[in-house]
């Protein structure tokens, strides 16, 4: 089988989809555990570990939305970095977004500083990136839309953060999607090698 590797395509394979939804959903309600024992953030009815019922089924719909979006990047980071992404680089990326996890609930009483880390991290992270016109729209819409979507689902009540500057939510949560953005984008184009071959 063929495919213009500059064309946007999802996956095809429904095991690729339900692999995406439980290794999403079960990674983020990790990650969201760095929140929960920090006290980044509380929610209106725990269940599981300081966690509502519906944190890693959440995550997972999350992690499909976001495959979505992050595959309209795929094609333009392909033609700009053409190397193929490696279980490695998926490591790396992992490794990094936990790190940015940690570091927002160990700096979240210091919001403005960590922004201004946040940002720099960014800058320094996509500097010397050959994909980082793909990489920048890959991780300014992530932000937009997550953001946009926890100020939706915190006004809710169904969750809360300790220190909520902005609609519900702290001001350095979309860096902590910026910090996200990459390792969508590589897990995209790690499914696209692999159901190219």
């Amino acid at each position: 089988m063929t495919c213009d590797r500059h064309a946007m395509q999802l996956s095809k394979n429904p095991l690729t989809w339900l692999k995406i939804l439980v290794v999403g959903g079960l990674c983020g309600a990790l990650c969201d555990q760095i929140h929960v024992q920090g006290q980044v953030l509380s929610y209106a009815q725990p269940a599981i570990a300081g966690q509502a019922w519906w944190v890693a089924p959440l995550f997972g719909v999350a992690s499909l939305v976001i495959y979505a979006a992050a595959s309209l990047w795929a094609p333009l980071a392909e033609r700009q970095s053409p190397a193929a992404v490696t279980p490695g680089e998926i490591a790396r990326q992992a490794l990094w977004f936990v790190a940015m996890y940690a570091l927002s609930a160990g700096m979240q009483q210091k919001p403005i500083w960590l922004c201004a880390l946040y940002a720099i991290l960014l800058v320094r992270r996509l500097v010397r990136r050959r994909d980082v016109t793909a990489q920048l729209a890959n991780a300014a819409g992530l932000a937009v839309g997550g953001t946009a979507f926890e100020m939706a689902l915190s006004s809710t009540g169904a969750f809360s953060y300790r220190a909520p500057d902005v609609f519900g939510v702290p001001m350095w949560l979309p860096g902590l999607y910026l910090h996200g953005a990459p390792l969508a984008l590589a897990v995209v184009r790690r499914i696209r090698q692999a159901e190219r071959n």
